[in-house]
């Protein structure tokens, strides 16, 4: 937990060993699966080398055709909406 009393993931893949599926909150996605957080980059560093299934949840307003996004971003696999469910594009 950070000191403003927020749940943060730990960083590095050995806390998500074992995990088969990550929900990746957002607070906006597009259609290539990357995200806007919080600005601080917890999830982008704790899903750095995860291998597993990454799944964005999102309300359907949350989803834009198009992020701007850098290197360190790491897309979800999906966004899931309560109107649709989209796969990355590779």
């Amino acid at each position: 937990m950070s000191s403003l009393g927020v749940f943060q993931p730990e960083v590095g893949t050995s806390a998500l060993q074992g995990i088969d599926c990550v929900l990746v909150p957002g607070i906006a996605f597009d259609h290539d699966g990357f995200r806007v957080g919080f600005g601080k980059g917890y999830y982008d560093r704790a899903l750095k080398k995860y291998m597993g299934l990454k799944i964005g949840l999102a309300y359907d307003h949350q989803i834009i055709p198009h992020l701007e996004s850098r290197g360190h971003d790491v897309p979800c696999d999906f966004v899931v909406s309560e109107k649709r469910i989209m796969r990355r594009s590779l």
